[in-house]
């Protein structure tokens, strides 16, 4: 049972297949009290065709399980900086996306847009439009229709990349019902996604604490400390006399990145319904490439990647699906360079290992709380101290690593000299 029929929010990851499907218009994605967006049918103009459930990827595998080719996985390093400093972790999403448009295609990517704090799929056709799209956002993108207009540029013999997490890749893939030879599809290693609401309500806590707008808001940076030190919100923000500042604060002491990555028991505080639960969480992947971070034990297992440009611009996995994504090592050329990994290995981390969480009852006092209550003294009084606590205990502990290492080389001169 779906949720058009059944209502049920855990049934339902918003990908907006059937949305893309209903050529009557007879389907709505509207937001619910939380901002996340779920399908609603006007039945004055539904003709009871069917379609809108037959696409639902609920009810179609769209995995890759039934194809003919043995998945490979791969750490992936680059020594092209470019990229990496303004990315999660190296950029391959954006080397591939840019690829693709080199070649006369069209990428899609997710859009952060700060006058209203929403995602979105957009369609890229140049470098500029696919730097709109760089870096990680955790809240939930809306597809709007983009499954229609990767269908027509399909049709018309374009090549088109369609980045997006694995239940956004299984819904368009479901809503194509045929393979394309022109497509290639990427799904994120995802952990789940929180609605945009929480975004606005963290952008709301920064502005008061700094008594002014911020802008350039990103999840993930490297500017001043390392890839392995996590993720790491940044903004900036102008003073009264018009001086730009930058923030950067550790993941732990962000209100939302807390309850998503950072709270102390592991419990995903603030996900959508339907991630705890998420059948899209597998090993037969649903996009042709898999993209995330290496994190898992891969680093430790593979000593030789723990270098210092490493560990400052970061590490990527990479699992090659299909027999579409041998195009991409092919594509890729010498911008990267590639570790094998076995597959166990490779699939160490919680974010690729199917998982039927229990819904945690602060999630919803959270979610009940947007616009009623201050969001960080809620949170700060939930986990027992200050967000500022949290970023000194981050400071803290770099201090101390950097101490270790600092001994660890006096030792080593000591030893040979």
């Amino acid at each position: 049972m779906s949720y058009l029929d059944s209502e049920n929010k855990n049934l339902c990851s918003g990908c907006g297949a059937c949305y893309n499907a209903c050529s009557h218009n007879a389907i709505v994605m509207e937001e619910d009290s939380e901002g996340f967006l779920y399908p609603h049918i006007d039945n004055s103009k539904c003709i009871g065709c069917g379609l809108c459930k037959k696409v639902c990827p609920y009810y179609s595998d769209q995995s890759n399980s039934s194809h003919d080719f043995q998945q490979s996985c791969f750490a992936v390093t680059s020594m092209h900086t470019e990229y990496a400093m303004k990315s999660a972790t190296i950029g391959l999403c954006t080397m591939i996306s840019e690829k693709i448009v080199e070649e006369g295609g069209v990428a899609f990517g997710v859009k952060l847009d700060e006058s209203t704090w929403r995602a979105s799929h957009i369609a890229c056709f140049n470098n500029e439009d696919i730097e709109k799209t760089r870096n990680s956002k955790y809240i939930q993108s809306d597809t709007n229709d983009t499954f229609k207009q990767v269908r027509n540029y399909l049709r018309e013999g374009k090549k088109v990349v369609y980045v997006g997490t694995p239940c956004q890749v299984a819904g368009l893939k479901s809503y194509l019902m045929k393979d394309y030879k022109g497509l290639l599809t990427v799904d994120l290693v995802c952990h789940g996604t929180y609605s945009y609401k929480l975004l606005r309500e963290e952008v709301s806590f920064w502005e008061k604490k700094y008594g002014c707008p911020i802008f350039n808001f990103r999840f993930r940076s490297k500017r001043n400390y390392e890839w392995t030190q996590g993720g790491m919100i940044n903004f900036d923000y102008a003073s009264k006399r018009g001086k730009v500042n930058h923030i950067e604060r550790h993941g732990s002491s962000s209100p939302t990145y807390r309850c998503y990555a950072y709270s102390p028991d592991g419990i995903y505080y603030n996900l959508r319904r339907s991630c705890y639960n998420c059948q899209f969480r597998q090993k037969n992947r649903y996009g042709d490439i898999t993209i995330g971070d290496a994190w898992g034990n891969i680093l430790d297992k593979n000593p030789q990647l723990n270098n210092k440009h490493n560990i400052k611009y970061g590490v990527s996995l990479l699992l090659c699906n299909t027999l579409s994504s041998q195009t991409v090592k092919e594509m890729l050329g010498n911008l990267v360079s590639y570790t094998p990994l076995p597959r166990e290995q490779a699939f160490s981390q919680a974010a690729l290992i199917p998982a039927d969480r229990e819904i945690p009852l602060m999630r919803d006092k959270i979610y009940n709380s947007i616009g009623k209550i201050d969001y960080g003294e809620l949170l700060e009084s939930f986990f027992g101290h200050s967000m500022d606590y949290y970023q000194r205990l981050f400071r803290i502990n770099v201090l101390r690593q950097k101490v270790k290492d600092i001994i660890k080389i006096l030792i080593l001169y000591k030893k040979w000299y």
